[in-house]
């Protein structure tokens, strides 16, 4: 699995040598808009549309490849767990000097008790709405590689009514 790969990498490169926080301006529209693109092959299958609502406005301070990783997973997980036909929203909106980009889908929830161990080695990975398969630990490793960058992610959601995840990072300014 080329995410399970991907986040592995990630992972093992800031242990070993520690990780390089590069922060430059990023314009959110654009990197979510390549980030569904990445997801849509898996989406299609499901029939799972993936809607961008970022302004083309809304510009932030982050490490690129930090950002990546997260929409990486977010996208991804919001894919596995929704039901076919459904959606999943990727917005973003500015709260004082910050943003928080949030992955919204309609699929299955998540339990209290999932929502308590997610970033924990206490997590395990649970099948998608078609039995796909997970490590369980993208978004442990995602929450680390944010903690780094000075930013957060946490999900919020109940059983049968969806998850949000959510992203904050440092805004710039609005163009």
């Amino acid at each position: 699995n080329r995410e399970l790969l991907d986040n592995l990498l990630s992972w093992s490169r800031s242990q070993m040598h520690g990780i390089n926080i590069t922060k430059k301006a990023i314009l959110l529209q654009k990197l979510v808009a390549e980030n569904i693109s990445l997801a849509s092959g898996i989406a299609d299958k499901k029939q799972v549309r993936l809607i961008n609502n970022v302004s083309r406005e809304l510009t932030a301070l982050s490490d690129e490849n930090i950002l990546q990783l997260a929409l990486r997973n977010t996208i991804s997980n919001a894919v596995k767990f929704s039901s076919p036909s459904k959606e999943v929203f990727i917005s973003a909106y500015k709260e004082n000097d910050k943003i928080i980009l949030t992955v919204k889908d309609n699929g299955v929830g998540i339990s209290e008790e999932d929502l308590k161990n997610m970033f924990t080695l206490h997590t395990t990975s649970r099948r998608g709405t078609q039995l796909e398969k997970g490590a369980g630990i993208g978004l442990r490793i995602t929450q680390e590689m944010m903690q780094k960058m000075e930013g957060k992610i946490w999900p919020e959601g109940k059983p049968g009514e969806g998850a949000t995840v959510f992203i904050k990072i440092i805004a710039t300014y609005f163009r």
